[in-house]
């Protein structure tokens, strides 16, 4: 077998016209791609992904969606936030002005539809600094919505009032957990609620959402 490399190009292919090479080949050794990753390279303004084989059609569904400009896929999905330097990587809060409250919940979504996934905050407010997704069956072309909601209109805007909108449709790398990542914590205040609006595009399968929500207590 012989190596094979796909080009791609930055500007017009990946989210934002960015690259973080680091995270994007964990992205790919961590997906369901059977054929082995060999490396990631740049050349000027070119991405090339050299596999150890040429991909089966599954797989080149899996890398880019089949599409360009932009791909899609998991390439369309990429997290290419800078990573942080080795000494910053720890928790986001280092002293005891906080309490680690994470919360995770799970739903179905009937294929073909959309659904909407409600975390209750309660009675007491919670910082969010981000989380883990999994989507069970999901397909590429699937997406997500993020949003902070006044379900019971404590705020007097109406029911179901999006207080924020921190996601909009980005997409899922089917039946791979992926983190969810914030620039920071945002305090969401008590009463509201998490809502993470799911979009199944597929005709087979319903998928099963979990979700690992990072939340904090201020004490």
């Amino acid at each position: 077998m012989a190596e094979t490399t796909y080009p791609y190009t930055i500007a017009s292919d990946l989210p934002g016209g960015a690259l973080n090479s680091e995270k994007l080949d964990a992205e790919i050794r961590a997906s369901a791609i059977t054929i082995a990753l060999n490396r990631v390279d740049t050349a000027g303004g070119t991405l090339n992904i050299v596999f150890n084989a040429a991909l089966p059609a599954a797989d080149k569904t899996l890398l880019d969606g089949d599409v360009a400009g932009p791909a899609g896929g998991l390439l369309a999905a990429h997290d290419n936030t800078p990573s942080p330097n080795k000494a910053e990587a720890h928790a986001p809060f280092s002293d005891n002005s906080v309490e680690f409250k994470a919360t995770g919940i799970m739903a179905t979504v009937s294929k073909g539809t959309e659904g909407d996934i409600d975390l209750a905050i309660g009675t007491e407010a919670r910082l969010l600094n981000g989380g883990h997704l999994y989507a069970q069956q999901g397909v590429v072309g699937d997406t997500i919505t993020a949003q902070i909601v006044d379900v019971d209109n404590l705020l007097g805007q109406g029911a179901n009032f999006v207080v924020k909108e921190w996601i909009k449709d980005w997409y899922i790398i089917p039946d791979l957990l992926q983190h969810i990542r914030t620039p920071q914590a945002g305090e969401v205040p008590a009463g509201l609620y998490v809502r993470l609006k799911y979009k199944s595009t597929g005709t087979a399968n319903d998928v099963k959402v979990l979700i690992n929500y990072d939340l904090y207590k201020k004490l």
